[in-house]
């Protein structure tokens, strides 16, 4: 379920931290986020589906989807 997502001001957040944007701290804050972001969208999703029913592209995504899914619980 195509779902707008995106990262206005990360570089802000990370000036204001102190943290270089181009260093490995700054690539680590940013794939925590995007983790977060991805859970959230997941959990969206999912209450939509159960209202509207799963998306079009959902059989011919969801092994791609749960890959996804499981390389960031492996980082959480």
């Amino acid at each position: 379920r195509p779902l707008g997502l995106g990262y206005a001001n990360l570089g802000g957040l990370l000036m204001r931290m102190g943290i270089p944007y181009d260093s490995d701290q700054g690539r680590s804050l940013a794939r925590q986020i995007t983790a977060a972001l991805h859970v959230v969208a997941l959990d969206q999703s999912s209450q939509m589906a159960k209202a509207l029913g799963a998306f079009d592209g959902f059989t011919k995504n969801q092994d791609a989807i749960l890959k996804v899914v499981e390389k960031h619980r492996r980082k959480w």
